[in-house]
């Protein structure tokens, strides 16, 4: 109950809202007293990098109690159990991320990809090292700990459906919403990859019972 008390009134708004706006001034100044010039694309993928970087290590922070006993549980749990939930969950998000690109291309009559991801391949070409540690290592952490440790254990108690819908509704939506507020709003007829990929994690965290499946995932 700390833990999720924290993750609510802390974790969750810092890494929704606050947490853009404090690290975006402190990337500023930085940048200013160094005088330092970036591309667009390269001062976006140092910025998600020490974003990622320092929310990351607060959520295991808050979630220090929870992180050992998932551990534990790893240790004592049947290893090729888990690596077969792992496994699993590969074509299982895959499925899910083409059946909600095809949905969105029916609905939106465009096969372009989220801006979302447009920008995150992007930043992969410009600054590939940094962008691969940030979506293969910090993402996969933070995102689970927000998503699944948080709100669909936070909210499970509540009703297993309900929390499927909330956990993996909010991470659809964090994927298109900054289109949004720049008045794309048919962006969120893009939010189905990402909405069946995060019902998929959850599907995945479920059936393992530990966080670790997902983030390997």
């Amino acid at each position: 109950k700390q833990s999720f008390y924290m993750g609510m009134i802390v974790l969750l708004p810092t890494y929704l809202l606050f947490g853009s706006f404090i690290i975006s001034a402190l990337f500023q100044l930085i940048m200013n007293s160094f005088h330092l010039s970036l591309e667009s694309a390269n001062i976006n993928a140092c910025f998600n990098f020490f974003f990622d970087l320092i929310l990351t290590v607060f959520a295991i922070v808050v979630f220090k109690n929870e992180f050992v006993i998932q551990f534990k549980n790893f240790k004592k749990s049947n290893k090729t159990e888990f690596i077969n939930n792992v496994v699993l969950g590969i074509p299982v998000l895959y499925g899910a991320s083409i059946i909600g690109n095809v949905l969105s291309m029916i609905l939106t009559g465009d096969i372009s990809s989220s801006e979302n991801q447009i920008m995150v391949e992007e930043m992969i070409k410009q600054m590939p090292i940094l962008m691969i540690i940030t979506v293969t290592v910090l993402a996969p952490i933070l995102e689970e700990t927000v998503f699944r440790l948080l709100l669909f254990t936070g909210f499970y108690e509540r009703g297993r459906w309900f929390a499927y819908l909330l956990s993996a509704g909010l991470f659809g939506l964090l994927h298109v919403y900054q289109p949004m507020l720049e008045g794309n709003f048919l962006e969120i007829l893009k939010i189905f990859p990402y909405l069946f990929m995060g019902i998929g994690l959850c599907y995945i965290y479920e059936r393992s019972d530990n966080i670790l499946a997902p983030i390997f995932c």
